[in-house]
């Protein structure tokens, strides 16, 4: 819960104080999208326990806000909708599908005036868990709701209203997590399957005002 709300807090200060100081400096609003890979993470991976999600196609779509505080650094806020998932069949017979809705909170660094380092957190919620036949896994799966992650990428301004940008978002937060026991001759061994939210991709996005 402390991590929920940690996530939640850093990210709503981050976007709301962009917002908030527009005045004083030039704000810039974009529109984004983009595609990309997705996963869960399995760790430790088990064939017997525990199943070996592959990646599958993801996509995202959104709005922002961004601002340069100096002629090197700056801020960005974004509200995204995210489709994610895995596949747990190697014929794609098996999907999962994570309909979430994140808010990013990042600090940009121009490397060069076309090129940007963005570092930042991204906390989200899923409104909707389903397989490829459309079944609500709600109640199969728990601790899905909620998802805490981190945030590597770079932006390339194409023009001074166009960029790309690769990201990389890994999630810190448990998904879902399974325990079963093993034993090795009358000693019992607890394991921990968790698996977590893994996201490449890049995204196409124009920015007013630049």
């Amino acid at each position: 819960m402390m991590n929920k709300c940690f996530f939640f807090l850093i990210s709503f200060l981050l976007f709301c104080f962009s917002i908030s100081t527009s005045k004083a400096q030039t704000a810039n609003f974009m529109v984004k999208a983009g595609i990309g890979w997705a996963t869960i993470l399995n760790s430790p991976q088990s064939d017997e326990n525990g199943f070996k999600p592959e990646s599958r196609l993801a996509a995202h779509l959104g709005v922002g806000i961004r601002k340069s505080y100096t002629d090197k650094i700056g801020v960005q806020g974004e509200l995204l909708f995210l489709q994610q998932g895995a596949n747990l069949a190697k014929d794609d017979s098996l999907t999962l599908n994570f309909n979430s809705a994140g808010l990013s909170a990042l600090v940009f660094y121009k490397i060069v005036p076309a090129l940007e380092l963005e570092i930042g957190v991204q906390p989200t919620y899923t409104f909707s868990l389903k397989n490829n036949y459309d079944k609500d896994l709600s109640n199969v799966w728990t601790n899905w709701r909620f998802d805490g992650a981190l945030l590597l990428g770079m932006r390339y301004l194409i023009t001074d209203s166009f960029a790309i940008a690769p990201r990389i978002r890994y999630g810190v937060r448990p998904i879902k997590t399974n325990f079963f026991y093993t034993t090795d001759g009358v000693s019992y061994i607890t394991v921990e399957n968790r698996y977590n939210h893994f996201n490449a991709g890049i995204s196409f996005e124009y920015i007013f005002g630049n």
